[in-house]
């Protein structure tokens, strides 16, 4: 509330050798590598994406990979929700949402000088959800159902108070 977002706050807040747990958090740098296991918040990934085809509709290409990368997610969350998997069905389930995700950005992950600033910005998103892949922070919602796949619900219970301020 008020203060940094730093790695000194983020020590003080949560002294890196006392959590062990896995951190949900937004794309900020701050985070990167920071916990044993991390999970990227998906609503702000979605976000970036549901921008780019509001803002550019006759763009045809965000709007297909908005709903692609929409189609991911759920099937993500269903793998996550479906109590018959043991560690290795979600494991082959989390290679092939991969797969997808991959298949999906590489052709866009690409930036060429002479391009808009709306492109560069969709070939950036594209290569950051290719980054948090590689860091194994996109499914680890699928791999341990416990953990949420955003971290929609504690900034809204930081929200009130941060207003009250």
């Amino acid at each position: 509330f008020g203060c940094r977002k730093d790695g000194d706050t983020l020590d003080q807040m949560l002294p890196p050798d006392v959590f062990d747990g896995v951190g949900v958090s937004d794309d900020a740098a701050v985070y990167r590598r920071r916990f044993v296991q991390g999970q990227k918040c998906w609503a702000h990934l979605l976000r970036k994406a549901i921008r780019l085809a509001v803002l550019y509709p006759r763009k045809r290409t965000y709007q297909r990979f908005l709903d692609q990368l929409l189609q991911l997610f759920y099937d993500a969350k269903r793998a996550a929700a479906d109590q018959r998997l043991g560690l290795s069905g979600r494991e082959k389930r989390v290679a092939q949402l991969e797969g997808r995700l991959c298949g999906l950005c590489n052709p866009h992950s690409h930036q060429k000088p002479d391009m808009k600033p709306h492109e560069r910005d969709f070939a950036n998103l594209a290569n950051e959800l290719l980054e948090r892949m590689m860091d194994e922070e996109l499914f680890t919602f699928v791999l341990n159902p416990e953990v949420d796949p955003t971290n929609n619900l504690p900034e809204r219970l930081q929200r009130s108070p941060a207003q009250d301020r």
